[in-house]
């Protein structure tokens, strides 16, 4: 009995018993047929080998996934790797890769795709950005699909560079439809900017991607956002800083508002659009659930995350690894108390190492030293910019800890000193 795979690959053709060796000969054409299965004889025997052909196909017969038994299929598979290596710049594991999921019938397309490309100014780099985050371009019709879209975004960035920097970077540009995803969100965004540089920024861009119907929803959450008073400023800082908030489907996004809302945000403060996004998307909800299960585990209460959240909702967009190591060092090398840390959780954004150790360390020293009583609040160790820490904290104790600085920059430990 034929396979499920089987019938629906051949659905096209009209099989019937009596004429079985011309449906072999279109699956030998369609390469979906091994001469190992396929044996010369008699319409009986072929009958016979038909039945066995299911189980090859659904063994892996005709499927992308290759057999090594067949010499054709062998050379098939290294020539797509070298041709992906040589030609279109790609590093030899990510080629291999490819090579399971693209299948070559012939070089014609991806040579004129890649002289397409070429022309229009983008670098061997920019080719192995775009083919090994989106191959299937290889296959794309040069004039018909690529060209319409590249004249557009050449309209946006008018420099070629920042043209072919931009599409390499953001390869789902030219996978999108122009006249039914770009083109509508260009004017719609239009509408909302103007000649705004902010239409020009890539991550805007990138958005329309991951959206369905991303004009519809940009429009319908937008209005969402003016029928409750949140502030023009703060709905195009929302738009340029995370647009695919924006467009995600609008009953989600109306939902989020108001749980937001009645988390107590002021709609009115730029907190408001900073809670939103936080709340938004698979990744960041993922995210808010380990950073609350960190949280917990440094002694905060479920009052103490809401509260610090409501300071600063990136807090709760600090990567699990991230934020276990700040608030290690803050609490155990430091020694502050973990609730205090809750009070300025504005201070987790920064760099553990470019800032906060270089700064903590600097503190911790001096107190050691007895220079310091204790810290003074965390506001003015970690907000301030370099000069005024190096003024307030390094500059006046050098005389009597000379190697402060050495402690500051992280060529000496503080207890080296």
């Amino acid at each position: 009995m034929l396979s499920a795979y089987l019938f629906y690959r051949l659905s096209p053709i009209k099989i019937s018993a009596k004429i079985p060796t011309a449906c072999f000969i279109l699956l030998q054409k369609g390469h979906l047929l091994s001469s190992s299965i396929f044996a010369r004889g008699s319409r009986n025997d072929c009958c016979a080998n038909f039945c066995s052909l299911a189980e090859a196909i659904d063994s892996g017969y005709g499927v992308k996934s290759r057999t090594a038994n067949s010499a054709l299929d062998e050379y098939s598979h290294s020539y797509i790797v070298s041709y992906l290596v040589n030609s279109c710049g790609l590093p030899a594991e990510r080629a291999n890769f490819l090579s399971k999921r693209v299948t070559f019938k012939s070089l014609e397309k991806p040579n004129a795709v890649l002289a397409f490309l070429r022309d229009q100014g983008f670098s061997k780099a920019h080719i192995a950005k775009l083919v090994g985050a989106a191959p299937q371009i290889l296959f794309y019709n040069p004039e018909k699909i690529l060209l319409p879209k590249i004249e557009f975004f050449s309209s946006i960035w008018v420099s070629r560079s920042e043209l072919t920097k931009n599409l390499s970077a953001n390869h789902h540009l030219l996978r999108s439809s122009l006249k039914n995803k770009i083109l509508p969100l260009y004017h719609c965004l239009k509408s909302m900017y103007g000649t705004d540089d902010r239409l020009t920024s890539p991550r805007i861009w990138r958005a329309v991607y991951f959206s369905k119907d991303p004009t519809k929803n940009l429009a319908s959450n937008i209005a969402v956002l003016r029928e409750l008073g949140v502030r023009e400023s703060c709905i195009r800082s929302l738009m340029t800083r995370h647009p695919a908030a924006v467009m995600v489907n609008d009953n989600r996004f109306r939902e989020v508002v108001y749980e937001v809302k009645n988390m107590g945000f002021d709609h009115l403060k730029s907190t408001f659009v900073q809670a939103l996004y936080a709340r938004f998307g698979m990744r960041n909800r993922l995210n808010w659930e380990r950073c609350c299960e960190v949280y917990r585990s440094w002694g905060w209460s479920e009052d103490l995350v809401r509260n610090a959240y409501g300071k600063d909702p990136n807090c709760m967009l600090i990567s699990e690894q991230k934020l276990s190591r700040m608030m290690d060092f803050l609490v155990n090398k430091m020694g502050l108390n973990s609730q205090t840390v809750a009070r300025y959780p504005v201070i987790l954004n920064f760099s553990l190492d470019k800032r906060i150790i270089p700064r903590g360390s600097v503190i911790h020293l001096l107190r050691l030293k007895g220079f310091i009583r204790w810290y003074t609040r965390l506001y003015s160790i970690f907000i301030p910019g370099e000069k005024y820490f190096l003024s307030k904290f390094v500059i006046p104790y050098e005389k009597q800890v000379p190697q402060l600085r050495d402690v500051y920059q992280g060529k000496m430990g503080i207890f080296d000193v």
